[in-house]
């Protein structure tokens, strides 16, 4: 596929046009591994992706050879780290290299999603490292496509109602303060 980068953004922008999608709203995934096979080609699709409106993330990074030079040499928006860390989380090289990641991530203005997450520890300690995007079992296993709307559209509906209670709360304090002052100028 990256062999004709070309007709791949051709195809992309056809389908982005035909059903008038954001294109912000898309993400390609790459593997750490497809780098190696021709890096210029990679490096040539992520240019056009980005100047298309996409975001591209490297997927299954640190289990490749040479992840720090990739880094480097590409221009990723996001990186997922391989579940093999988290999953090895009790031996402190790997909950080491997690919080470095976090760190260095962070430093080169690149996103970091923790595959693999499933237990309530492992959420607990991305927290404390300042990182908020995970996937894994603990959020939820691979759904069937209805499902799958089913549970988007409940989320929205949550986020929806979490938004109107933020805007109430919002509201509530600004007539305190707007009391108070009030009562100030009585006074």
């Amino acid at each position: 596929h990256l062999k004709n980068p070309i007709y791949i953004t051709e195809r992309i922008r056809s389908l982005i046009d035909k059903y008038q999608i954001n294109p912000a709203n898309l993400s390609f995934e790459m593997t750490e591994s497809a780098i190696y096979d021709d890096s210029i080609a990679v490096n040539q699709m992520i240019d056009v992706l980005h100047n298309i409106g996409c975001q591209v993330e490297m997927d299954d990074y640190g289990i490749g050879m040479s992840g720090l030079q990739v880094l480097s040499n590409s221009n990723f928006d996001t990186v997922k780290l391989d579940r093999s860390f988290i999953m090895n989380m009790e031996n402190k090289k790997s909950e080491t290299i997690i919080k470095s990641t976090i760190e260095m991530l962070t430093r080169l203005g690149m996103n970091l999603i923790v595959e693999g997450v499933e237990t309530q520890e492992q959420v607990d300690f991305l927290v404390a490292c300042d990182c908020y995007f995970a996937q894994g079992y603990f959020y939820s296993k691979p759904l069937p496509r209805d499902n799958y709307e089913k549970l988007l559209k409940e989320s929205r509906k949550s986020l929806d109602k979490g938004e109107e209670n933020a805007q109430n709360s919002t509201d509530r304090q600004t007539d305190r303060q707007t009391d108070r002052q009030t009562d100030r100028q009585t006074d």
